[in-house]
């Protein structure tokens, strides 16, 4: 019923699976300053997770988890700003 809802999942693609698995995993692994304010992903903690999964992290996969990383950042960032 929520086809042209925002918050609807994205379709995802064979090719992101696995980097969506490393990100699922690796969600709660975020550095952040004193303030709460979100720096960024752990990527020594996403590194050990990888090896864990036996997921090879090509430069593809790294480039997508960075994507993903800034939208975080910036949404954190929209939700600070409303409060």
């Amino acid at each position: 019923p929520c086809a042209d809802c925002e918050h609807r999942r994205p379709f995802l693609s064979e090719e992101n699976t696995e980097t969506w698995e490393l990100w699922s995993y690796c969600a709660g692994q975020f550095r952040t300053s004193g303030l709460g304010d979100i720096i960024g992903i752990d990527y020594n903690a996403l590194f050990q997770v990888a090896i864990v999964l036996g997921i090879e992290v090509t430069p593809g996969i790294l480039k997508k988890i960075n994507a993903m990383e800034m939208i975080m950042r910036e949404e954190v960032r929209k939700i600070g700003k409303q409060h």
